[in-house]
Order: C-alpha cells, then structure tokens, then sequence
C-alpha cells in the first residue's frame, strides 16, 4: 500500500470548512462526558425538527462566555472556525439539561439568521425582527406566547423580549425547581439606600411643582393654550400658536423640566427595582 492511499482528499465543495466541527463531534461522541454528548444529539435533534436540517455542523463548546451570557455564536471565529457556539459551564450544572438545551436553540437561532437568511441583524445585537420572527416560527410547535425584537419601544411596553427566548415565555415549572432568572445579588442595607430614597422623595416633589405650575397656567389660559400645546390647530390659520407660546417661556420651562424628572425618577426606581 502506497502513501497516497492514505490520504482522504477534502471535498472541493466547500465542506471542508466543517472537516473540523465533524472530527470535534465524532470525539466527543467518543470519549466525551455526558452534558457534550446530550449538546451535540439535541443539536441534530433541533436541526432536523425545526430547521429541516438547513444548518451546517456547528462547532458547540462548554466553556465560559462573557459574565451575562448563557452562552453565544459566532459565525466565524478568531480562528476561522464557522458557526461556533458557546454554553457557560455553569448553565448545565447549575440549572440543567433543559435549560441548557434551550440555550443551545437560542443559538442555532441565530447560526439560521446568519447561515440561511445571511442577516445576523447586527443593529439588534442579533435580536431583531428577523430572529423573532423564526422563534416566534418555533414557538408555534412548542406552544410558547409570542416574543417580540429587542426594541426600547418593546422594552417599555413589557413585551417578552427574543432576546430572552425561549426561557422567558416558557412555563414556571419547566425547568423544575431551577429559577430562570440571573441570580441575585444579596442587598445590603446601607447608608446608599436611604440616600436614594431621599433623591426620589426630592424628584418627586420637583415633579409635583412642574405638573402644579403647569396646570395653572392652563386653567388660567383656557383652550387657545391648549389647543397648541396638543397641537390640534393645524388647521386654524387663526392661531398663531409659536407668538402664544413665546408668551409662556415659564410653561415651556416645566414641561422640559417635567420630562427629566420623569426620565430621572424612572432611572432610579430601575435602580433600586428587584432585578
């Protein structure tokens, strides 16, 4: 037998670029542990039942990622391995095969906007309409409620957030007794809350004399002021709303002032709100 016969030529077709993720899977299935061995069957699993086997081998790896992430993907990484993904260590042992097992869909949701759709909507973090839209797909089969793009608008109106999917809209008890949330960080009692207590209290007021100042001077003003402060004279050629206004800098004012009290009280009470 010649040497040549023992070489195996990679394919001309662009697969090569997977020779690595096989060679990986075929070791871990081999003589890896357990939590990698379950990865990788859930993984072909979730391809063919919710991608139609679209998606190419992924190279899926038990090691730590950044502090707040249950795990991430990468299309290519620093070392020119494709479709890379990462679950934290401690997102199987601490809180378990299911868990984990949604964190690796949550993955191969984005391996599908960035391998079929070629749009890892960068401008969302990853987490735009397209990603939604192909949870939302997902979430159909499994009977989960709908989520929605990571949007400040979608934030604030408490929308369930894909970038949480799909552990944020699954069932309390679906993952036993384990808390799906970040765990807490104990509070400590100190001089800093009673500070800010009293920074709220202040704000508050302030608010409370704004909306007061701001009241009285439409009470005082009656409907002219109003209708041009709401903007509903678009069609009243008879007011001249910018002269009106310009007689009240002190309204203009409060409403300015109004609206970063506001914006501050909501700053601190996030603050302090259970995380």
């Amino acid at each position: 037998m010649t040497s040549s016969a023992l070489v195996v030529p990679f394919a001309t077709n662009g697969e090569h670029e997977r020779a690595v993720h096989r060679a990986l899977k075929e070791r871990v299935e081999e003589a890896g542990q357990a939590a990698p061995r379950i990865l990788y069957q859930r993984f072909d699993e979730f391809n063919a039942t919710f991608f139609r086997g679209a998606l190419k081998p992924a190279v899926i790896l038990l090691t730590p990622t950044s502090p707040r992430a249950f795990g991430d993907y990468s299309e290519t990484d620093l070392h020119g391995l494709k479709s890379r993904i990462r679950i934290a260590p401690h997102v199987w042992s601490k809180r378990g095969e299911l868990f984990a097992a949604d964190v690796l869909l949550h993955e191969m949701v984005h391996g599908f906007c960035h391998e079929i759709l070629n749009d890892g909507e960068p401008g969302y973090r990853g987490h735009g309409q397209r990603f939604a839209s192909k949870c939302n797909d997902i979430g159909t089969t499994l009977g989960l409620a709908e989520v929605f793009p990571n949007t400040k608008k979608n934030r604030e109106l408490g929308r369930p957030n894909c970038a949480q999917w799909p552990h944020c809209v699954r069932g309390k008890n679906f993952y036993g007794q384990e808390d799906i949330e970040r765990p807490k960080k104990p509070k400590a009692e100190s001089k800093d809350d009673t500070a800010l207590q009293e920074t709220i209290a202040r704000l508050v007021d302030q608010l409370r004399h704004s909306e007061e100042v701001i009241r009285s001077t439409l009470k005082a003003n009656g409907d002219m002021l109003l209708a041009c402060l709401t903007e509903e004279d678009d069609d009243d050629d008879e007011l001249d709303c910018d002269a009106i206004l310009a007689a009240y800098p002190e309204l203009d004012v409060q409403t300015v002032e109004l609206d970063k009290l506001h914006q501050e009280i909501g700053a601190l009470l996030r603050e302090v709100a259970p995380r």
